[in-house]
């Protein structure tokens, strides 16, 4: 355990710049991310991913699904609302443990199951995300492989949330602590299934293939 707590800190110490690092470091300039970023940091407002609605329909195109009601009225808030925190408060990569992330009853765990795998492997995981670093414009690129193709897919920073107690709690995946990259992943994989209820049907096959380029059969 210690050899690979060490192996987890020495892939961070390396994009690790301290605060107020440049958040376009490693991003190819060509990439939609780029240019995404590039516009929002001289803007006053964050990134909203029109492509993926903050809306039931990105979350089930079942009307009769038996969680509508909980569905349909979750509130859709930034990593740092949910956190309670400034961005400066937040990590994109951090432990690395996957005892760290808890399931969500809503959905099946069969994608957190896959990304814990590859979590084993800390460089590997790092490279399914373009970015590498916490962004306050809240605009992300992830690397898939649809139909074998590599394939940027970019989101925003909200989640769909339910509030329990006062308390702003992800309705899907959630984590210990404030390293956010279990739910920016599952996000984008709801993205690319189109909602994240299909999302949860996947088998494992099917989730390595997406993020490793892996042909399973």
């Amino acid at each position: 355990m210690r050899k690979k707590v060490a192996k987890v800190q020495s892939v961070i110490d390396e994009e690790d710049e301290g605060e107020g690092a440049n958040v376009m470091k490693g991003i190819s300039p060509n990439s939609k991310l780029y240019a995404l970023l590039s516009e929002y940091s001289s803007k006053e407002w964050n990134f909203k991913d029109v492509e993926f609605p903050h809306g039931f329909e990105s979350i089930s195109k079942n009307n009769m699904h038996p969680n509508k009601e909980i569905f349909a009225q979750a509130a859709w808030k930034r990593v740092n609302e949910i956190f309670g925190v400034d961005f400066k408060g937040l990590l994109l990569f951090n432990r690395m443990n996957i005892r760290d992330i808890e399931a969500s009853k809503y959905l099946p765990s069969m994608f957190l199951t896959g990304l814990c795998a590859i979590a084993e492997f800390p460089s590997r995981l790092m490279k399914i995300f373009a970015n590498q670093k916490i962004n306050p414009q809240g605009v992300y690129g992830l690397n898939f492989y649809i139909q074998g193709i590599p394939t940027e897919v970019i989101i925003d920073d909200y989640l769909p949330c339910i509030i329990e107690n006062n308390k702003v709690i992800p309705l899907f995946a959630r984590v210990k602590g404030r390293e956010i990259w279990p739910l920016l992943a599952e996000k984008a994989w709801a993205k690319v299934c189109g909602n994240y209820v299909s999302a949860g049907i996947h088998l494992a096959d099917d989730i390595f293939e997406y993020l490793l380029g892996t042909p399973t059969y």
